[in-house]
């Protein structure tokens, strides 16, 4: 998790040594582990719930804390909800991930659904 967000970090800032000033100023990595600060899942968690509403990136990082119960309790529907509200936002990590639970019925999902997982990788591969 914390390789992609320095990914990111380092696409959106141009790469070289910019991403690290970048990096200082977030509220959120800190919490990550990263620069010999304790990890702390729960803070990382509230900072990515805080940040999904304006970042698409965010809800697939919150949907995943619901999903695996990393910094929250467990909860399979909010973690559906999340990575749906990514999907509508166009991130294609959570479009992947919306069509690999549709392709296998897992996470709560009622029955496999070929067609609707077929979507989502369609719209992954559009963005």
């Amino acid at each position: 998790m914390a390789r992609r967000l320095f990914r990111r970090l380092q696409a959106v800032s141009g790469g070289g040594r910019r991403w690290l000033g970048a990096a200082k100023s977030s509220r959120l990595l800190p919490h990550l582990g990263l620069f010999g600060i304790v990890q702390d899942a729960a803070k990382a968690f509230k900072w990515f719930k805080r940040a999904a509403d304006n970042n698409q990136a965010c809800n697939y990082y919150v949907g995943w804390g619901y999903a695996m119960g990393n910094g929250v309790k467990k909860n399979q529907i909010r973690a559906l909800m999340y990575y749906e509200k990514g999907a509508a936002l166009a991130e294609s990590v959570c479009c992947f991930e919306l069509g690999g639970l549709f392709e296998s019925g897992l996470m709560g999902l009622d029955h496999v659904d070929k067609a609707e997982a077929r979507r989502y990788y369609t719209h992954t591969h559009t963005l």
